[in-house]
C-alpha cells in the first residue's frame, strides 16, 4: 500500500486525498494511514487522535432536527473539536421534518412537514450556536442528502437548496456524488445535469462511492466517479484551491488502497 500525502494535481487544483476513520481503519496498515495528510473522522465517540495529521470531522446528525445541539453537548463535541483543532466540521442539513424515524437507513417524518422559512430559521439559530462554541478557524459545511420517496426529502435534495443555504449562511458543500446520483435518478434528472447544478465555488469537499440500485451502497469508485470529479473539477478553473476527497469504503482495506490509487492514476 502507497502512501498519499502528495496531493493530485488536477488543472490549477489540488486533490487532497484524506482517510476516513471507519470500520476498516484499524485494519489499515500503520504506514498506509500514515500516508494522509488528513483524517475525517466520523464517530465522537471513537475519535482517533493522529499527531501530523489535519483533522476533519464529518456528523451524519441532521441540523434542523430535534435534539442536534443537545446531543453534541452531550457527547463533548466542542471540547474534542477544538482540542484536535478540526479543520472542518460538516453535518447534513436535514429532512423537511424537525422529528422522524429511522426505517431502512431512510428518515421518515413525524408530525408537520417544516415550511422553508421554519427550517432556515432553524438552521440561523443552530448555525451562530456552533460558531459561539467553536474556534473561528473551524470551518462548516453541509453533505447533500441523497433523494427517497418517503416524504421526508422534498425540496432539501436538489443544488439550488444547498447552493441557496451555502450563500445565506456561508457555509461550505460535502458534495457527495454517490448522494447526487441516487437524487439525480430518483427526481428524473441526468446525473450530468444535476451535478452541474451546484455551485463548485460552494465545493469544499467531495465523497466518492458508488450506489447500487439507488441506495447508498458505499461501493469503491471506479473511473465514472473519478470522470464526475474530474468534470466537477474543471468547473471550477479560475480559483485556484484544493478538494479534499474521501473515498467512502468500509469493506476491505486492499480494495480501498486500490481505490486510492485509482484516483491518483486517473489524474495522473
Amino acid at each position: 500500500m502507497s502512501a498519499m500525502r502528495p496531493p493530485v494535481r488536477a488543472g490549477s487544483h489540488c486533490i487532497r486525498p484524506v482517510l476516513a476513520v471507519s470500520t476498516l481503519y484499524a485494519r489499515l496498515p500503520p504506514e498506509f494511514r500514515a500516508g494522509f495528510a488528513a483524517l475525517e473522522q466520523k464517530d465522537l465517540k471513537g475519535f482517533v487522535a493522529s499527531a501530523g495529521q489535519e483533522m476533519l470531522f464529518h456528523s451524519g446528525a441532521a441540523l434542523v432536527l430535534d435534539g442536534f445541539l443537545e446531543d453534541l453537548e452531550a457527547l463533548g463535541a466542542y471540547a474534542l473539536l477544538r482540542r484536535h483543532r478540526v479543520r472542518r466540521f460538516s453535518f447534513d442539513i436535514g429532512p423537511c421534518f424537525s422529528r422522524v424515524r429511522e426505517e431502512a437507513g431512510c428518515y421518515r417524518g413525524l408530525g408537520r412537514r417544516l415550511g422553508l422559512s421554519e427550517l432556515r430559521a432553524r438552521c440561523r439559530s443552530r448555525l451562530a450556536e456552533l460558531r459561539r462554541r467553536l474556534p473561528p478557524d473551524c470551518e462548516l459545511a453541509v453533505e447533500n442528502l441523497p433523494y427517497y420517496a418517503t416524504g421526508a426529502y422534498e425540496g432539501v435534495c436538489g443544488p439550488d437548496f444547498y447552493n441557496s443555504l451555502c450563500r445565506e449562511f456561508s457555509l461550505g458543500l460535502v458534495l457527495d456524488l454517490a448522494h447526487a446520483r441516487i437524487s439525480a435518478q430518483a427526481l428524473g434528472w441526468p446525473r450530468e445535469r444535476f451535478l452541474s447544478g451546484f455551485d463548485p465555488g460552494l465545493i469544499r469537499e467531495l465523497h466518492l462511492s458508488k450506489p447500487r440500485r439507488g441506495v447508498d451502497a458505499h461501493r469503491p469508485p471506479d473511473d465514472e466517479e473519478f470522470a464526475d470529479l474530474r468534470r466537477i473539477v474543471a468547473a471550477a478553473q479560475g480559483r485556484p484551491r484544493s478538494f479534499d476527497v474521501v473515498i467512502e469504503y468500509y469493506r476491505d482495506p486492499d480494495r480501498l488502497a486500490q481505490a486510492y490509487g485509482e484516483l491518483r492514476r486517473f489524474f495522473a
